[in-house]
């Protein structure tokens, strides 16, 4: 399946999370009878988290042509022969108005019909309530067909989660594809790379005997010297980065950084943990924590070890401004992944000192909660949404 980056503003980034199937279409009837079926609306709305027939019926509106949404057979019809790429261009604009968050531009959002008819959009990364311009003529549509999720913002979120999951594994399949491709190559090269080495160390070997010994002192006042110059803790790091890169799984990684004997206090090997992660980060730390989220996961397994790892990455981030302001989407993909609770995020913000013992002083840790905030305000208004909601029921 052929997938994209929603939103065109996002089109070049390579890393870029959230996809949707290409558009595909197909022109059938002929003269007053023509019309054009979009043949993967279904798929292309489930990926927007909309409604098919909202993005049906804004095609009609944009066109100014009639359109029909099909539930039982999932087709979605506009009169009039239109190309892939107009309506794609069309799609563009359903995307901008009525899906992306009009402040950061994240396409997890939740539409909502208030009491007064008025269209929100509830950004799900920064918490921002986008208010969609009420003279669209897709806003009469929609407030007659109200979106299915008004039992509580946590079933919404619930929804936008499986929606993740999903959006992730169409970029794996991606990602898949392009790897089959090279392994074959790859597998070529390490082929003739070993042949080569063979050869070298045959040619050699009448030779070298004499410096194997001398190349086996060395290593071994390499390592003497490496133990001088190097702290217990930066050891730590420099070992569970060679665990990374041999792609140990998460388990043994957490099982050795909780266990070195090395190094004492829960806090301090969660903050090893965290700079031995994030050490190859180059981009967005938000999207490099999802894919990392794992390890976390494997080493916070109860409130105590949340609370630590919580820690570290406030020294993390507090100490990189460069990260600094992404602090409640990586908050975001540890609370999404279970690696930290909802009881530990809200104690670790409500004491500034927690992470006092790191070195974080209190300048530091205001300005990592003064970011945090959306995030934290988000969480504590979906609770009391839900237990309003559970009062009502009662």
């Amino acid at each position: 399946m052929s997938t994209i980056n929603i939103g065109a503003n996002n089109a070049d980034d390579a890393f870029y999370r959230y996809k949707m199937p290409k558009l595909q279409s197909r022109v059938e009837g002929r003269g007053n009878g023509v019309k054009t079926n979009v043949v993967n609306m279904v798929e292309i709305a489930k990926a927007l988290g909309r409604p098919p027939s909202y993005t049906t019926k804004y095609f009609g509106c944009e066109l100014g042509a009639q359109s029909k949404f099909s539930k039982d057979s999932g087709q979605s019809i506009v009169n009039g022969a239109h190309d892939s790429r107009t309506l794609s261009e069309v799609l563009e604009g359903f995307i901008k108005k009525f899906v992306q968050c009009y402040s950061c531009g994240n396409p997890e959002t939740v539409i909502e019909v208030d009491k007064k008819d008025f269209i929100t959009l509830t950004c799900k990364a920064c918490g921002h309530v986008s208010e969609v311009d009420p003279r669209h003529k897709l806003n009469t549509f929609i407030i007659k067909n109200p979106p299915k999720n008004k039992s509580t913002k946590k079933k919404a979120v619930d929804k936008m989660r499986r929606q993740d999951r999903e959006r992730e594994e169409l970029g794996e399949q991606l990602d898949a594809e392009t790897a089959k491709k090279d392994k074959s190559k790859k597998k070529k090269e390490k082929s003739e790379r070993k042949e080569k080495r063979e050869k070298r160390k045959k040619d050699k070997e009448s030779v070298d005997s004499p410096k194997k010994a001398a190349a086996e002192d060395t290593e071994e006042v390499t390592e003497k010297l490496s133990d001088m110059c190097f702290t217990p803790e930066q050891k730590m790091i420099i070992s569970l980065r060679e665990m990374l890169d041999e792609k140990a799984s998460s388990k043994d990684i957490a099982k050795y950084a909780l266990n070195s004997e090395a190094i004492e206090g829960l806090e301090i090997r969660m903050k090893l943990l965290v700079e031995a992660v994030f050490g190859n980060c180059s981009k967005s730390l938000a999207e490099y924590t999802v894919k990392k989220c794992k390890y976390f996961k494997a080493a916070a397994k109860d409130e105590a070890k949340q609370l630590a790892l919580l820690a570290g990455i406030e020294h993390f981030v507090g100490t990189r401004k460069e990260y600094t302001k992404e602090t409640p989407l990586v908050l975001k993909a540890l609370y999404d992944a279970d690696a930290a609770e909802e009881e530990a995020v809200l104690k670790w913000f409500n004491n500034k000192a927690h992470a006092s013992s790191l070195g974080v002083d209190e300048s530091v840790a205001t300005a990592v909660r003064k970011h945090a905030s959306p995030f934290i305000n988000w969480l504590e208004t979906a609770e009391s949404d839900e237990e309003s909601s559970e009062e009502e029921s009662d």
